[in-house]
């Protein structure tokens, strides 16, 4: 019996939909929902490892690091710690005293006392450690068990958070004669070359050098990434897993330090002010009958560079110098002796930099028999420094972009200082181009006008003042400067300054970390 046909439906008569059809469409509809659920699923599970992978924060009650300066008569000194008052390091509270240090009152130095005299930055401060705990008085107390019979030992932590070399001179200036020390030892830390910061008008630090005119470039070691991450938008807020990839595909490696390498002005400069301070330090302390030392701080396979550099300029002013290189390692200083959430030294970490500067006076043979008839026998502590790592350290620290947009963060390492997050330069800006190319070019606009004053746009190049200078428009215009010809194979570092009006922040947004600007930048090629 033939079978009967289905009736057309736009003929008319009651047909239901094929069971295929409706199978299909269910089987289309489970499918794109698994996938979503198994999307989020999958972005969850990424999430939550990139936040187990990341650098873990403070614990809640470790968070507050909270303290207050104020300014100094000596210049170079500039600021120090509010003196008797309560402050906080990572939520360890602590007590400056009647000069402003993190340690008990100094008293009058007796015929029988002993004394040394440690300054420095947070390292020597101690931040996130106890006072007890910290490597000048770790080591105080180990003196006082090799003492003899009726001595005293006392150690004077002077370190100050943020002080750099010219801030440590200064302090030596104003107290080094009062102190009466035996010792002095000196900690340098690699960012010791940045600019001074300044008291704020509240009592906070602001990025400001006093050194320098209001309107100057700041200069800091963390500079080029703070910007990069600034402007990429990394924050408490963002995920996680964002910022595992910004971490793993960084723009400006975390080790590099190109303030502090090859042969440019601004590095050129800053050593040289630093070995100036090292030998005033010297003389001083020769003047008061004090011994002096520069107690390097740093990792191996990491620090080599700056610390031989720092130990080629101790050799060449008769200074002894030691160093933390034999007992730190870069891939296991954090997780060992570091605070974890922060890569200052945990209460390990001070005891071994105790250790090592205990053995390092005893070798030098400061610390007199009457005093100490007994000291600890030298362990075998290696110091060298090979050629071949500070080469291959400093290698990326040398290099240097051919074009540094800002629009979007590419070239960012190249950038010394002189610029806010939202890619507005200050009066002056640094800034270093890889070769070749005999000009430069730079994408601005002047973001400052006032009545009767024309903003105007030079470039100094590797010290050489260009003949060039244009006028500056608050329309975006590419301006070029010729590069001098025997640096047109070399990397080149830059100084652009933009004469005329320009906006100086209150200490108040110093203290925000907000600088000076006179123009916006777009992006900087080398041609």
């Amino acid at each position: 019996m033939a079978k009967r046909k289905s009736k057309d439906p736009n003929k008319g008569g009651n047909v239901s939909p094929p069971e295929k059809s409706r199978s299909k469409k269910t089987s289309w509809f489970v499918n794109i929902l698994l996938l979503a659920i198994s999307l989020v699923i999958g972005l969850a599970i990424l999430e939550l490892g990139a936040r187990w992978m990341l650098p873990k924060g403070p614990p809640p009650d470790r968070a507050e690091n909270l303290f207050r300066v104020e300014r100094t008569e000596n210049e170079k000194m500039v600021f120090r710690l509010i003196p008797d008052t309560q402050f906080v390091t990572f939520g360890v509270p602590y007590r400056t005293n009647e000069f402003g240090f993190r340690d008990g009152p100094v008293e009058k130095k007796g015929e029988k006392t002993f004394r040394i005299l440690c300054i420095g930055d947070s390292v020597t401060f101690g931040t996130g450690v106890k006072n007890e705990e910290t490597f000048p008085n770790q080591m105080e107390s180990m003196l006082g068990e090799l003492a003899a019979e009726g001595w005293s030992v006392d150690v004077i932590n002077a370190g100050i958070s943020a002080f750099n070399t010219s801030n440590c001179l200064g302090l030596l200036q104003a107290h080094l004669e009062q102190f009466a020390p035996d010792i002095v030892v000196y900690t340098f830390v690699e960012n010791d070359l940045d600019d001074s910061l300044s008291p704020g008008i509240d009592g906070y630090l602001v990025y400001y050098d006093p050194a320098n005119p209001p309107d100057a470039a700041h200069i800091d070691r963390e500079f080029p990434s703070t910007w990069y991450h600034s402007r990429i938008g990394q924050n408490e807020n963002s995920s996680a897993f964002v910022q595992l990839l910004q971490n793993l595909f960084p723009e400006v490696p975390e080790d590099s330090l190109p303030l502090l390498m090859g042969d440019h002005p601004q590095p050129n400069q800053r050593w040289a002010e630093f070995e100036r301070s090292l030998e005033s330090m010297k003389e001083l302390c020769q003047a008061n009958a004090a011994h002096f030392s520069v107690y390097s701080f740093g990792a191996r396979n990491m620090s080599e560079p700056n610390i031989e550099k720092v130990r080629e300029q101790c050799e060449k002013l008769e200074i002894p110098h030691v160093s933390t290189l034999p007992l730190f390692e870069k891939g296991t200083y954090m997780d060992k002796y570091s605070l974890g959430f922060d890569p200052h030294c945990n209460p390990l970490g001070h005891e071994v930099m105790a250790t090592r500067l205990l053995d390092h006076l005893t070798a030098e043979g400061w610390l007199r028999e009457e005093t100490f008839p007994k000291t600890p026998e030298s362990a075998d502590y290696d110091e060298t420094i090979s050629d071949e790592v500070v080469e291959r350290l400093s290698a990326p620290a040398l290099e240097s972009p051919h074009r540094i947009d800002l629009a979007n963060g590419k070239g960012i390492r190249g950038l010394l200082g002189g610029f806010d997050p939202a890619a507005r330069m200050a009066r002056s800006c640094f800034f270093r181009l890889g070769p070749p190319g005999d000009r430069f070019e730079v994408e601005l606009k002047g973001l400052v006008t006032a009545p009767g004053q024309q903003q105007t746009v030079t470039a100094t190049i590797e010290g050489v003042t260009s003949e060039e200078a244009f006028d500056v428009t608050t329309d975006w215009k590419t301006y070029s400067f010729a590069i001098p010809k025997e640096f047109q194979d070399e990397v080149v570092e830059v100084e652009l300054k933009i004469l005329g009006p320009v906006w100086i922040p209150s200490p108040e947004q110093r203290r925000q970390r907000m600088y000076p600007y006179t123009a916006g930048v777009r992006w900087i090629e080398r041609k």
